[in-house]
């Protein structure tokens, strides 16, 4: 595949094979953080990473073409701030002892 300028300078001059090994290791990476970000409230953090991670990837994966989709990345932040409360909330009114934990009765 061929690279761009950027990339070139991004990765310092790299070969094929430690491009793909980054790219793997940053797979991991993403992934793993992307799992941790389902725990509420640890998404806050967890989920940026999951984010750079993504952007990283994705620059890797094109050689510099792109820095990903920002579809994607706007469906992320939205899961770090707005889905995880919703959710807690449908479970608080569902669950009667979970709900009644979190008012303290």
């Amino acid at each position: 595949m061929r690279r761009t300028q950027e990339f070139d300078e991004w990765c310092d001059g790299a070969s094929e094979e430690e491009v793909e090994a980054m790219i793997a290791a940053t797979s991991k990476k993403f992934k793993t953080f992307l799992l941790i970000s389902l725990i509420p409230i640890v998404n806050w953090v967890t989920m940026g990473c999951a984010i750079f991670c993504y952007n990283n990837l994705s620059f890797m994966k094109t050689r510099g073409k792109s820095n990903g989709n920002g579809l994607v990345r706007l469906v992320m932040m939205l899961y770090a701030f707005f889905i995880p409360p919703i959710l807690v909330v449908q479970l608080c009114s569902k669950i009667e002892k979970l709900g009644q934990k979190v008012l303290g009765w």
